[in-house]
């Protein structure tokens, strides 16, 4: 759905992933796309649940 919501206003969307509830496998996947493109959009990973890691992870990137 962000995707699409995506290319309707005219960007391109170069590449997608499901990450899992990975501190180093996010950070990972957050790098490599930093490094080639304009903007990253992230989805989920922001519950309460203590597996939901994606908040303190990309935090000190902010």
């Amino acid at each position: 759905m962000i995707q699409s919501i995506l290319t309707k206003a005219g960007h391109q969307v170069v590449d997608y992933a499901i990450v899992k509830d990975d501190g180093e496998a996010i950070l990972n996947h957050i790098h490599e796309w930093v490094c080639s493109v304009d903007m990253v959009v992230t989805s989920g990973g922001t519950g309460l649940a203590r597996r939901d890691v994606t908040l303190e992870t990309l935090e000190p990137l902010l």
